[in-house]
């Protein structure tokens, strides 16, 4: 193996050694020593010693890669500090060089941690110590923003429910939240800037999500989604299908049974005419089960009503129609009844909810499914940082600046939007952007990644 393979022209190769396992070592010297004082500048330094360092690099044809940096110590005259050489291809102090952490930030969004390290011959927490820097700048990037209307839901990831904050009409991911107590929401509200923005917000029947936002976002309404309310109906309907089964069965059929169920479960306009006739046929063999199913159609259909008095009287007629021996359906009822306002407040919401609930369901159990092999902190800073779904903050401009940047101009502030020079310093440049929205994950682009396993 030739000695200029390590391609790092600061440094002189001055021999190459290898081990029994074909492992290579590099021992190296600089080439331009550091003469210049770190601290105050002064270039009258002497040399004060040398010392030995070593650090990973990058492997070659499947050989992992050692250097033996022999560098100089140094002393200031001036200031009376010591100093050591510095280096481009590898930080102070670091292990690794520059050009195999920027690797490891590369595999890490793909591979488990101990694999790369067994791969580079470096310890596992210096491989997540690597991935966390990375995605600690990552971080500061990314622009926090309040969304017209956000949208509440979780994850059940390592044993935990993790919240899940969505942009409901952007359908972006901007937030997973390492658990869903109010406290921890409630701090993320308060680290959003301008979120009395915020007028509407979508969730379930998480009784301290509702309470971080009346106390956090007084100025926002909000909306029970209609599919938790749909569930807990259909949970009613199966439950007193499986009281009466043995009634309804048909000589104990299991096939009779199972084809019921999802009959049942299915909204009526969505079966054909074949299955509408054998739903039929099946509910007046049986009174219980019809008045039942009836009663879970009655309620899902009060979001067809255009007016929230409207759907309100529907509902106290629909109270009006339970049996006493349907539990099932009385607990419904108080449901609706502990959840009153923010399940109405639909109406008043131009028919807000998480319209993207279908796929956001099916995101969150391809995350549940990706959660088994991860902890939460790697898990969302993979999902929220190391995919094409991750989308930056876009901006606009003032129109009164737009108007002015476009006209001709002597700018002596050198500074130009889109190859123009406008008639504008760079301050006020700054001052004119209007954030359009923040930064955020495609909830649409992110489920396709995960479901054909590119993540």
């Amino acid at each position: 193996m030739e000695k200029d393979l390590l391609n790092l022209d600061e440094f002189e190769v001055i021999s190459l050694e290898e081990n029994d396992n074909g492992d290579y070592l590099f021992n190296v010297k600089p080439k331009s020593p550091t003469m210049v004082c770190p601290e105050c500048g002064s270039v009258s330094v002497v040399n004060n010693g040398t010392y030995n360092r070593l650090a990973r690099d990058l492997n070659c044809y499947e050989h992992k890669v050692g250097i033996n940096i022999m560098g100089n110590r140094h002393k200031c005259r001036d200031c009376g500090i010591t100093f050591c050489d510095t280096y481009k291809s590898i930080e102070t102090n670091a292990k690794v060089t520059v050009r195999l952490k920027t690797k490891i930030c590369e595999l890490a969004t793909k591979r488990p941690f101990l694999q790369i390290a067994e791969e580079y011959g470096i310890t596992m927490p210096t491989v997540k110590r690597i991935f966390m820097e990375y995605v600690e700048a990552e971080e500061k990037k990314r622009v926090l923003y309040s969304p017209t209307v956000l949208g509440i839901d979780e994850a059940h990831l390592n044993k935990t429910m993790r919240g899940v904050i969505i942009d409901v009409k952007a359908r972006r991911v901007i937030e997973l939240l390492d658990t869903r107590s109010k406290n921890r929401v409630m701090e993320y509200f308060n680290s959003l800037p301008n979120s009395d923005k915020i007028k509407i917000v979508t969730m379930d029947m998480w009784r301290p999500y509702a309470e971080a936002v009346y106390e956090c976002l007084p100025n926002a309404k909000i909306v029970i989604d209609r599919f938790h309310v749909v569930k807990a109906l259909n949970v009613a309907l199966d439950n007193v299908r499986k009281s009466i089964t043995s009634e309804i069965s048909g000589r104990g059929s299991r096939a009779n049974v199972r084809n019921l169920r999802y009959l049942l479960l299915s909204n009526f306009e969505d079966l054909n005419p074949d299955q509408a006739q054998e739903l039929d046929d099946m509910l007046d063999r049986n009174e219980t089960l019809n008045k039942a199913y009836t009663l879970k159609e009655g309620l899902r259909n009060i979001y067809l009503c255009k007016t929230r008095k409207e759907a309100e009287n529907l509902y106290k007629s629909w109270v009006k129609e339970i049996p006493d021996d349907l539990s099932e359906f009385q607990t419904v009822r108080k449901m609706v009844d502990n959840w009153h306002t923010e399940i109405f407040n639909f109406f008043d919401c131009e028919g807000y909810t998480n319209g993207i609930t279908e796929c956001l369901n099916n995101l969150i159990k391809i995350i549940e499914r990706y959660g088994r092999g991860y902890n939460f902190e790697v898990l969302r800073a993979k999902i929220m940082f190391t995919t094409s779904a991750t989308k930056p903050a876009k901006y606009a401009f003032k129109k009164s600046t737009a108007k002015r940047a476009s006209g001709p101009t002597n700018d002596s502030y050198g500074f130009s939007i889109g190859g123009m020079m406008p008639d504008i310093t760079y301050q006020e440049y700054k001052e004119s952007k209007v954030l359009e929205i923040g930064s955020g994950v495609d909830m649409d682009e992110l489920a396709t990644i995960l479901d054909m396993g590119e993540f």
